[in-house]
């Protein structure tokens, strides 16, 4: 992304010597600066990333096809949020964000202004109020309203504690996820997106990248990822993979979607000899299903085409997948291990070094 990324920069961005500027500061944060987001979100999410927070850490975006296989979007998506872990985020958005009505889905996983962790989903389409809101909500789900708008908000998650809501932010867009994300989300409907995602020249930069064409796309950042820099080896003549992984800037994925899905995953380090130790490992990783036996013929077959690349700082990853092949992995392991870079290289690197 460096022609992108070159427009929005300013001073306070600027890059080290051969090194590509870190997207957030240290914690893990992208602070949002105070800018107008009329007409700055991209074009075909622009009016739910303006009521997305700025304070993201994951964002997904999926539109349904003019053409193609619709249940081929959704069992990509269905693969994309378990991946991403996002599936765990917010409980019953599958089943509504497949239904005939349903144009467009965003969904945000984010930290509230305490700090605390949450999650929203934005759907747009045509809804019946009474039924949007009881498909992802239970019957005694109680009413509130925030800054005027309505909201239903259900009893606290038995498991986690955790309270969820929807609220219509207007007669086409319903906001879902946990209660501050959508008073969050009303608030930023309410400021016309100040203070949301697209309203950082970088992230939005990079959510233009993402789903410029694609029927799915999507932004990691590392607090989601969750990286942690492990010392440093004088020993090692080149960064090892715990280091480059911890120098992961962000990664984005995008998918079209027609009679197969061409996905697309890039994944930006802060220099080109940490991009060319992850693509080493993510070959390897590929490589490991691409030979092995047992596995499935379509898998094995959309291995075989597959490609990895590394250049300027970052990882390419092209993985063409027919219906069949998306019908294999199914919730697989494997699908969560590629999206979030467990691929088990930083174990065995230590294990080596042990050894």
């Amino acid at each position: 992304f460096p022609s992108r990324w070159e427009e929005v920069k300013d001073a306070s961005w600027a890059p080290a010597a051969a090194e590509v500027p870190p997207l957030i500061p240290e914690g893990g944060r992208c602070d949002i600066e105070r800018v107008d987001a009329s007409d700055l979100a991209p074009e075909r999410f622009k009016k739910e990333l303006q009521w997305v927070p700025g304070e993201v850490d994951a964002v997904l975006g999926f539109e349904r096809p003019g053409s193609g296989d619709p249940s081929l979007l959704s069992r990509l998506r269905e693969e994309l949020l378990f991946g991403t872990r996002l599936d765990q985020e917010l409980p019953g958005l599958g089943s509504a964000a497949d239904a005939p009505s349903v144009d467009r889905v965003v969904l945000a996983a984010l930290r509230l202004r305490g700090g605390e962790r949450a999650a929203l989903a934005l759907l747009t389409g045509r809804f019946d109020e009474n039924a949007a809101g009881s498909s992802l909500l239970p019957a005694e789900a109680a009413l509130r309203r925030h800054l005027g708008r309505e909201m239903r908000m259900a009893p606290p998650d038995a498991a986690t504690e955790r309270v969820r809501a929807v609220a219509f932010l207007d007669g086409e867009t319903l906001a879902y996820g946990d209660v501050g994300a959508v008073e969050r989300s009303i608030e930023l409907h309410k400021a016309g997106g100040e203070g949301s995602a697209p309203a950082n020249p970088a992230l939005r930069s990079l959510l233009e990248e993402a789903e410029a064409g694609s029927h799915a796309w999507g932004l990691l950042l590392p607090a989601w990822l969750g990286f942690k820099a492990p010392g440093d080896d004088p020993a090692l003549p080149s960064p090892g993979v715990g280091r480059s992984l911890a120098a992961i800037q962000w990664v984005t994925l995008s998918a079209k979607v027609s009679s197969g899905v061409e996905l697309h995953i890039s994944t930006r380090t802060q220099r080109d000899d940490e991009a060319r130790v992850l693509a080493d490992a993510l070959r390897a990783f590929l490589a490991s299903f691409r030979l092995n036996p047992d596995a499935a013929a379509e898998v094995r077959q959309a291995l075989q085409v597959s490609s990895v690349g590394d250049d300027d700082a970052t990882v390419s990853l092209s993985l063409p997948l027919s219906a069949g092949a998306l019908g294999r992995i199914r919730r697989n392991e494997a699908s969560r291990r590629l999206l979030t870079w467990r691929l088990g290289a930083e174990e065995r690197a230590r294990r080596e070094r042990v050894g």
